[in-house]
């Protein structure tokens, strides 16, 4: 799951995924303290490994 706000966190941890969080835009740092990877810009998750 990626998004950008607290609520596309919890939805994907709620259904059991992987959770990126966009940190860019209007979202707040606290909104991705469940993320399991955060982002500054959107063309870093093409080049993560790992997941």
């Amino acid at each position: 799951m990626v998004g950008d706000r607290l609520t596309d966190v919890e939805a994907g941890r709620q259904n059991g995924l992987y959770v990126i969080g966009c940190a860019f835009g209007f979202a707040q740092a606290e909104e991705f303290a469940g993320a399991d990877r955060i982002v500054k810009k959107f063309s870093e998750i093409l080049t993560m490994s790992g997941m």
